[in-house]
């Protein structure tokens, strides 16, 4: 299992999610903590992000997404 580390900007868009769209609130908790235990598990596709390695991107739905990248070898840093 990895660990989380966060930006300051996705501390407050996850804010706003759980303000404005509970349901899509709850899809990124589940996302994050399937990203946590296995980044290349397939309900995320998760990808590199074409030009910027290496930056990822995670689905938590058909409009959402996760931009995340490898922070050592047991951590995640989770971006807007």
């Amino acid at each position: 299992m990895f660990k989380m580390q966060t930006t300051p900007q996705f501390e407050i868009m996850v804010r706003k999610f759980a303000r404005s769209d509970k349901a899509a609130y709850q899809q990124i908790k589940k996302a994050i903590a399937v990203l946590l235990e296995n980044p290349a598990h397939p309900s995320l596709r998760s990808k590199p992000i074409k030009g910027h390695k290496p930056l990822m991107e995670a689905s938590v739905n058909m409009d959402v997404r996760i931009v995340w990248q490898y922070a050592g070898s047991n951590t995640i840093l989770l971006y807007c």
